[in-house]
């Protein structure tokens, strides 16, 4: 009865335990406000990699950028200021309560399907921006 009790314990623990093996990649990069006509630090996203290889991206702003009641809207864009802005990806709402954001996955705009991992962490001249109404809450490139 020990024995079977025993196996029966080592049973359930082992097949509660997460698979092994080395952790996803990910990576964080600083988010700016610029009203004030400086880069004040405004939070960060992160940019993490699924299983299946595509890219989903988490917003955390800092709380003097909470706007209780609102929810501000997300999107990867181009950098680049002498064109007009492009929308690369629209992200889920920034909860203006909390300041947070979970996109998973990001979907391409352009072809609406999910962005692999190594494509999104690769552009240059592109950025995360958080809008509340057509005022820039906060911007951060993708380097």
């Amino acid at each position: 009865m020990k024995t079977i009790l025993i196996g029966l314990g080592a049973l359930l623990l082992f097949s509660c335990t997460k698979k092994g093996g080395a952790p996803l990649p990910e990576v964080t990069y600083n988010l700016y406000n610029y009203s004030s006509g400086s880069a004040q630090s405004a939070g960060t996203f992160t940019i993490q990699q699924r299983g299946d290889k595509n890219a989903a991206l988490t917003i955390r702003l800092n709380t003097s950028y909470f706007v209780p009641g609102v929810n501000l809207t997300a999107s990867i864009v181009t950098s680049d200021t002498t064109s007009p802005t492009l929308v690369y990806a629209n992200l889920k709402p920034v909860n203006g309560g909390n300041g947070t954001s979970v996109t998973n996955p990001v979907i391409s705009s352009g072809t609406s399907t999910p962005v692999p991992y190594q494509t999104l962490t690769g552009l240059t001249g592109y950025s995360v921006q958080i809008l509340n109404g057509a005022n820039v809450q906060a911007k951060g490139p993708i380097q």
